[in-house]
């Protein structure tokens, strides 16, 4: 009987050792699997800009309410006139949705962006040292004839290449790449700029040679940094820490501007889905098209090789 007894104790503690052992077997090959699986991209389109208005695209906004992106084309080829800049409007699934005629002569266009907090463009003017305000209606349109000015001088700025607002709470980040920082300014209770907060995250300790382009996703607060050299894609959490690099080689980006956030264009896909989308002004010919990856989604007229390209917007799905 006391033979018995134990062995059935034995038998117990046996298979108490063997659930254990499995369990963390499991959870060790759970996390390994989750650090052996590095984030990655997928191309869902590219938007062609050969039509007026968007081609060679350098400033690129989305304003939710409209479901609309803003472009503007880069000044090297549009430059603004005393009358001021165009914008253009185009759909999620690339249908023309008029233009704007914004009372500004904008010339830095990857300096602007969409506050969806307070529904609002902002563009940042570098050679002025002004921040500019344009209200937009209900409808997500842009109201010209509501325009703010604020002064930049306190963010101490060397050389914007970009920026971005947390949709959340409305904090705008600027991406001042000669000094390798991004600038946080947080906005006043009434949204306002005047004497509002401003700290700096240093983006030094990675040693990124060139930086342009910032967007902010609003699925997880990161900000996503693009650098032309070296076609690579950085994620910086909002405190400065790295996260992930991409490779974005395959894509061959010629001259690629302003960033976004926005919902994606793909019929197929959840959409409330985000995806990150790329403006490129293409204004330098291709040295190599044959060895373009993703050549089966372009048109014959953009893979002659040395023709000089009208720009494309890409979408691209993160994970």
């Amino acid at each position: 009987m006391f033979f018995v007894i134990w062995q059935k104790r034995v038998l117990l503690l046996y298979s108490i050792i063997v659930v254990c052992c499995a369990a963390f077997l499991l959870e060790r090959d759970s996390i390994t699997f989750a650090q052996d699986d590095p984030p990655s991209m997928r191309l869902v389109r590219i938007i062609e800009s050969d039509y007026p208005g968007i081609a060679n695209p350098a400033g690129l906004v989305f304003s939710p309410k409209a479901k609309n992106f803003f472009v503007m084309r880069d000044t090297r080829v549009s430059p603004p006139s005393n009358g001021g800049s165009d914008v253009t409007k185009i759909t999620l699934f690339e249908d023309p949705a008029g233009s704007v005629r914004v009372p500004l002569m904008i010339t830095d266009p990857v300096n602007m962006t969409f506050d969806w907090k307070a529904n609002r463009l902002l563009i940042l003017q570098s050679n002025t040292r002004n921040l500019f305000e344009i209200r937009a209606n209900t409808n997500g349109s842009l109201n010209t004839k509501k325009i703010t000015r604020y002064g930049a001088n306190d963010f101490d700025l060397q050389d914007p290449q970009g920026v971005t607002v947390n949709p959340a709470n409305g904090h705008l980040f600027i991406l001042d790449s000669a000094m390798k920082r991004i600038v946080h300014v947080e906005p006043n209770p009434d949204q306002s700029f005047h004497d509002a907060a401003v700290s700096y995250i240093d983006l030094k300790q990675r040693d990124i040679p060139d930086l342009r382009g910032i967007a902010l996703n609003p699925n997880n607060s990161h900000l996503y940094l693009l650098s032309p050299s070296r076609q690579e894609l950085y994620e910086f959490t909002q405190a400065g820490q790295f996260v992930s690099v991409r490779d974005l080689s395959e894509l061959e980006l010629k001259d690629p501007q302003g960033m976004v956030f926005a919902l994606t264009g793909d019929l197929t896909a959840d959409p409330t889905k985000m995806s990150l989308y790329i403006a490129d002004s293409c204004l330098t010919t291709r040295q190599n098209q044959n060895t373009r990856s993703f050549k089966d989604t372009q048109s014959p007229g953009q893979r002659n090789r040395g023709e000089q390209l009208t720009g494309m917007i890409i979408e691209l799905s993160l994970r």
